[in-house]
């Protein structure tokens, strides 16, 4: 044993799993060799056992808060990840997945625990996170130095917009009017 999480534990033979299954993906993922693979999911071992830690947490959290995720839910983002991998079959998934050193119920367990920890995030910490317009461009002009572009632009990958679950309609215009003044600049 080499961590409680409330009433749960951590053992040495899963740290050991996860940073196997780190070193595999570094393998077929990012090209390392395996030498290179292994020395890289060691040193990061630490890391991996504080992100084990969190998502425990969450899901700790997320269970206390009721929040589940249904089989169907379950089986869509699977299939919608094997999609995403080029897997057009579930044997050719599962055969990944033994490769990887898993069997389909770790797999599906892994994934749901993620998944709860995922909706946890978006209902209880990101409807509370509330930065203004104002804080971005104070924080960028004091920070102006730090930002390699010379350029004063930006470049937006994501915009989060909080879900406004009594009028789904008002969230919709509010993207559709974010959407508009970016377009016009």
């Amino acid at each position: 044993i080499i961590a409680y999480v409330n009433s749960d534990l951590i053992t040495q033979y899963e740290l050991d799993k996860i940073v196997e299954e780190r070193t595999l993906e570094l393998q077929q993922v990012y090209q390392f060799s395996e030498m290179e693979a292994r020395r890289k999911a060691e040193k990061e071992r630490p890391g991996l056992l504080d992100k084990m830690i969190r998502q425990m947490l969450l899901v700790h959290e997320a269970m206390k808060r009721n929040i589940e995720i249904t089989d169907a839910e379950l089986e869509q983002y699977i299939h919608e990840f094997q999609k995403r991998a080029g897997i057009e079959s579930n044997e050719e998934f599962k055969k990944q997945l033994r490769a990887e050193g898993l069997t389909m119920i770790s797999f599906r367990e892994q994934t749901k625990r993620k998944l709860m920890a995922d909706r946890l995030t978006l209902i209880a910490i990101l409807p509370k996170i509330n930065v203004t317009e104002s804080e971005v461009k104070e924080f960028f002009n004091e920070n102006k130095e730090k930002f390699s572009s010379k350029s004063d632009q930006v470049r937006l990958r994501h915009i989060f917009i909080k879900l406004n679950n009594e009028n789904p309609e008002e969230t919709r215009e509010k993207a559709q009017h974010i959407l508009q003044k970016l377009d016009s600049g």
